[in-house]
């Protein structure tokens, strides 16, 4: 989507989800966007899936994907990653 509202916004139970392909990425707006968005709808959480638009790129490649959330949801879950599931990061 070249500057307009998203229409891929989704949701899972109470947290909004973003999904994005692009070669580059202006994060801050979407930030805002998917911030503003999520206040909308009465949701607490959101997440954006921010995914290289050219994954058969050396840079698609390196960057691949990732997931931004908001700090306090983000600590949230690595606190809950700690205590109840701790992952094996070879694995991953």
């Amino acid at each position: 989507h070249q500057g307009g509202e998203s229409n891929d916004i989704g949701g899972i139970h109470d947290t909004l989800v973003e999904v994005k392909f692009a070669k580059r990425w202006d994060l801050f707006k979407w930030i805002r966007k998917a911030r503003r968005v999520a206040e909308d709808k009465g949701l607490r959480r959101w997440a954006i899936f921010a995914i290289h638009g050219d994954r058969r790129s050396e840079a698609g490649r390196e960057v691949r994907e990732v997931m931004i959330v908001d700090a306090t949801f983000g600590a949230a879950l690595l606190a809950y990653w700690h205590d109840c599931c701790p992952l094996d990061l070879e694995e991953t």
